[in-house]
């Protein structure tokens, strides 16, 4: 009876720490960086990359760092190493690889912030190699 009295206010006050952590814990997640190695880090490029709206991205933006926000719209099925953006001038495929890094699977829907140096493909269509990403 005595533990009973000592285990249930000890059981409370767990929980009731969790609760206030799970609240109060970082709400962005943070994917790419420097280091290819890692898999979660503090961006550190999105200051010098210059903000787009996604149809704002042209030819003359090729080799050029961008930062643009959006919803994901669809994903890599398998290993989050792609995405496409949609923001409402338009759409972007996303490359997770030349960062390092890839996106949390079954993110369809969820706004992202996207740092990158835009490329063009063998077909020519424009790309964002992606450094970095928050989710």
């Amino acid at each position: 009876m005595k533990a009973k009295l000592i285990v249930v206010p000890v059981v409370i006050v767990v929980l009731l720490a969790g609760g206030i952590w799970y609240l109060v814990r970082p709400q962005v997640e943070s994917y790419g960086g420097t280091s290819p190695e890692s898999t979660v880090v503090k961006a550190t490029t999105t200051e010098t990359a210059a903000q787009l709206k996604i149809g704002e991205i042209g030819p003359s933006h090729i080799g050029h760092q961008v930062a643009i926000e959006g919803t994901i719209v669809k994903e890599c099925p398998h290993t989050g190493c792609w995405a496409v953006v949609e923001d409402s001038s338009g759409q972007i495929r996303i490359d997770t690889n030349p960062g390092g890094f890839a996106l949390p699977l079954r993110r369809e829907g969820s706004k992202v912030r996207i740092v990158g140096q835009v490329i063009e493909k063998e077909n020519g269509d424009l790309e964002i190699a992606a450094e970095s990403a928050e989710l």
